[in-house]
């Protein structure tokens, strides 16, 4: 593998309404349906040979809707799927501050180990994005897509850039958007 394009998922209600996601499931809304479709032609312009996507609705249905005039395999991989927030899913930040104020204050002072009641830390969601990563480096196409969320596109752009855990929030990733990363270049990352 010589490239890795990276996309995320459009919008769903969920997010439109403010409300973390995480494992939740809900589909594309037809804004998000609309942004994926924009995105096309800059995917299929990478020229994938293969998609892998989080098994999460949101991204199975945004990889086909780009996978529409390439007709590549498409492999669903649960390491793909969105951070967990447990307790937190279906909340606005404005009711987990009010719901769960202490644990709230927890994650702002260790947002790498932190994990919410029935969730995972962003330590674990970088842990199985690095074991998604080592099972497919080795792959014989040369330009590699990967559908999924926010979360787990920023995990990439942590391991593949070789950054530190703590830059993870640093990285603005829109809807919709198609990140690359060569990997045999010294400047790696084109947005």
């Amino acid at each position: 593998m010589k490239k890795i394009i990276l996309v995320r998922h459009g919008l769903t209600d969920f997010l439109a309404a403010g409300r973390y996601q995480g494992h939740s499931d809900p589909p594309l809304n037809a804004e998000g349906r609309r942004q994926i479709e924009n995105s096309a032609p800059r995917f299929s312009g990478e020229k994938p040979e293969i998609i892998f996507c989080s098994v999460l609705q949101r991204a199975r249905e945004s990889a086909e809707i780009l996978n529409r005039e390439l007709n590549l395999e498409i492999h669903e991989d649960v390491r793909l799927r969105e951070m967990s927030f447990g307790d937190w899913e279906g909340r606005t930040y404005d009711e987990i501050i009010e719901k769960f104020p202490e644990a709230f204050e927890w994650w702002n002072k260790d947002l790498t180990n932190f994990r919410p009641s029935g969730g995972e830390s962003l330590t674990e969601l970088v842990s199985r994005v690095h074991e998604f990563y080592e099972a497919i480096k080795n792959r014989s196409e040369e330009v590699v897509a990967v559908v999924a969320h926010g979360g787990v596109i920023r995990a990439f752009m942590v391991e593949l850039m070789g950054l530190r855990l703590d830059s993870f929030w640093s990285f603005e990733l829109d809807l919709a958007s198609v990140t690359v990363i060569d990997l045999e270049k010294e400047s790696r990352v084109h947005v």
